[in-house]
């Protein structure tokens, strides 16, 4: 499962020949194909990707979801064994790993390696992240003696509340306290959360949808060689 970064032919096609099953946002830099005809229980929801760089091998069928606004590609192409709903929900549970990342390089300020050497630099890098689980472990044991639900968990306060504590060894009996108050907060927003850091950056242009067009009949023809000659080899 990945973002709109991963959506290569080559890519896909090397998953699906591993025997892998994947579910990756496309955007408006993929140009997929319906109406083709290289799937024999084609419905409105097949598509192809099939570059024109790679025109001599066959194009790769594909699922598309519609989840809001955003377009997924699946080569689990029976609706049974990958539902909507289901699609939809693990695409969801993906943007936990985005909140984790933001938290090791934005929060703990781990954006950038300062080691010298590849092998410190990998050291580094196990040590923030292990930094973070901990950090994360102790603020989730807090919340759940307090009956709150792990995933209310604010990293950001949490790491405030452990750096007062290093800051003044006297008051660490406060500590608990103070994670049990490191939560999310609940109110409901009237705009998108802007940073108080200077200067903000500007917000990253929107993925639009893939271009998807119907085949003509000459790439139709052509798919159907590809697979003449594959099926002879």
């Amino acid at each position: 499962m990945a973002d709109a970064g991963f959506t290569g032919y080559d890519l896909l096609r090397e998953l699906q020949r591993r025997g892998l099953h994947f579910l990756i946002r496309v955007g408006n830099n993929v140009r997929l194909l319906k109406e083709l005809g290289e799937y024999s229980r084609e419905n409105k929801h097949t598509v192809y990707m099939w570059p024109l760089t790679r025109r001599a091998r066959r194009p790769l069928t594909l699922r598309l979801i519609l989840v809001g606004n955003t377009y997924l590609v699946t080569n689990v192409l029976e609706p049974t064994r990958l539902s909507h709903k289901a699609a939809a929900d693990l695409y969801r549970l993906r943007w936990a790993i985005e909140i984790t990342f933001r938290s090791l390089k934005q929060t703990l300020r781990r954006h950038a390696l300062r080691s010298g050497t590849a092998r410190h630099c990998r050291l580094e890098l196990a040590w923030a992240i292990i930094g973070l689980w901990a950090l994360c472990l102790i603020g989730a044991v807090a919340l759940a003696r307090a009956h709150i639900q792990p995933d209310w968990l604010s990293v950001a306060a949490a790491l405030a509340a452990v750096r007062n504590a290093a800051r003044r060894p006297d008051k660490l009996s406060e500590l608990r306290r103070a994670l049990q108050s490191a939560r999310l907060d609940g109110y409901p927003r009237r705009g998108p959360k802007a940073s108080r850091s200077w200067p903000r950056k500007k917000d990253p242009p929107k993925i639009k949808a893939p271009v998807i067009t119907v085949a003509t009949a000459l790439e139709v023809r052509q798919a159907q060689r590809v697979r003449a000659k594959a099926h002879g080899a």
